[in-house]
């Protein structure tokens, strides 16, 4: 998503009559320039690097405000660690380095569709929704 895109999301909220703080147009703009799922950690990382000082109860509030506007959403990896990532993507999956921990996109659609079929007529079973993640050692750490 370009910054003009972003810009445009920010204008959206605004004419909801929401507020648009410092820290909530920088949380917007750093998720939809984001290429893979953030930790709570990584994206204060990127908070103090553009000298937004807030406490982590104000970025759990954001979080959440954002999550329930469906601009992100929530991504659980094996780890256990709670990830969010930009909401407005084509549904995909995510290869993960064991070694790194780069996260990257995996597109699966027609692959994934074929499974959900097979299930529900195999199993009589009704999909709400599906997670599938690939665990592995990256391209870079494999050189090492």
């Amino acid at each position: 998503m370009s910054s003009s895109e972003s810009a445009e999301l920010i204008c959206e909220l605004q004419s909801e009559g929401y507020k648009l703080t410092k820290l909530r147009q920088t949380v917007i703009d750093i998720f939809t320039r984001s290429q893979q799922p953030l930790l709570l950690e990584e994206l204060g990382r990127y908070l103090k690097t553009h000298a937004i000082k807030m406490h982590r109860a104000s970025l759990y509030r954001e979080l959440a405000f954002l999550e329930k506007k469906k601009i992100i959403v929530p991504v659980l990896l094996e780890d256990g660690k709670l990830r969010y990532e930009f909401a407005d993507r084509s549904h995909h999956h995510h290869a993960v380095c064991v070694k790194c921990n780069k996260i990257e996109d995996v597109e699966l659609k027609d692959d994934t569709e074929h499974l959900e079929r097979l299930v529900k007529t195999k199993n009589n079973f009704e999909i709400i929704r599906h997670t599938l993640e690939f665990f592995g050692i990256c391209g870079e750490c494999k050189k090492v």
